[in-house]
This record gives C-alpha cells, sequence and structure tokens, in this order.
C-alpha cells in the first residue's frame, strides 16, 4: 500500500525538516526550492505520495497545516493537484474551443 502525504509529513517531523520556497532573488518569475538532503528528500517523497493518493490535492500554507515543514524564509503557499487524464483531455478542448472563438 502507498503511503499518503499525510503519512510522509508524519515521518519527517521527527527529522525536523525545513524547506524553503519563495521567489529566486534577482528573479521573480522562478522560484527557488532549497533544503538539505532530508529535506529535499521529504518533498520528493511527498510528491510521489500525491501522484499515488486516492484525494487529488494537497496543500501546506506557510501560516497553516504544514507550516513546521518550511523555513521561516517560506513566502508561498503548495498546492499539489494531481490531474486526471480525462480532466486534462476536457482541459484541452476546453481551451481549443476559447482560442477558436478568440480568433473569429
Amino acid at each position: 500500500m502507498s503511503k499518503s502525504p499525510d503519512s510522509i509529513c508524519r515521518e519527517y517531523a521527527a527529522k525536523k525538516v525545513k524547506i524553503t520556497i519563495r521567489p529566486l532573488p534577482g528573479d521573480d518569475e522562478t522560484l527557488l526550492i532549497e533544503g538539505d538532503k532530508n529535506s529535499l528528500e521529504f518533498l520528493g517523497k511527498l510528491l510521489m505520495a500525491q501522484a499515488q493518493s486516492e484525494d487529488c490535492g494537497f496543500q501546506m500554507t506557510p501560516h497553516g497545516a504544514g507550516k513546521a515543514y518550511f523555513s521561516k524564509d517560506f513566502t508561498r503557499g503548495v498546492y499539489i493537484h494531481r490531474t486526471h487524464p480525462a480532466a486534462m483531455k476536457n482541459q484541452r478542448s476546453q481551451n481549443s474551443k476559447t482560442r477558436k472563438e478568440l480568433t473569429k
């Protein structure tokens, strides 16, 4: 059985992992994600757990759930959303229709 995102968080709580996610200094279009070995491993396992989760979304914020896993420099919340193939197909179809309407 796959681990859930919540179980990954519980597993890494004792390791006191800290992730920083913020705009890259001098480049507001790029996000900087940094942490030590355990912290980046935590983030990787969290992403893998979300990919296998029955729930398609998982969120952590600097002022709410998950704040213990982020450094004081953490300035952005994170919402991990797993899309579904049918949803992606519908979204592409909707985008295509919108483009056609805009070019009329």
